[in-house]
């Protein structure tokens, strides 16, 4: 199995046959720890948020949200 293959079995609940190991971009450098990371088998995520203060947050209508196997997903509007 690729890294990325046992990252997505570990999100549909699958069994693996070691590990899924990841970490968010955003706490991993770039370059040479980035490249020793990969090559050591690490997955890297790449996160997104879900609104930010700049735009409006029109993906948060409920015509815009996808359902999610085997999560509860609640948004409050304040």
């Amino acid at each position: 199995m690729t890294v990325r293959e046992r990252m997505m079995c570990c999100y549909r609940g699958e069994s693996v046959d070691k590990p899924a190991l990841g970490i968010y971009t955003r706490y991993l450098k770039r370059g040479n720890m980035e490249r020793l990371a990969r090559n050591n088998g690490l997955g890297i995520i790449d996160y997104v948020a879900l609104t930010s203060q700049i735009s409006p947050p029109w993906h948060l209508l409920p015509e815009f949200i996808s359902s999610v196997k085997h999560t509860d997903i609640s948004i409050e509007y304040y």
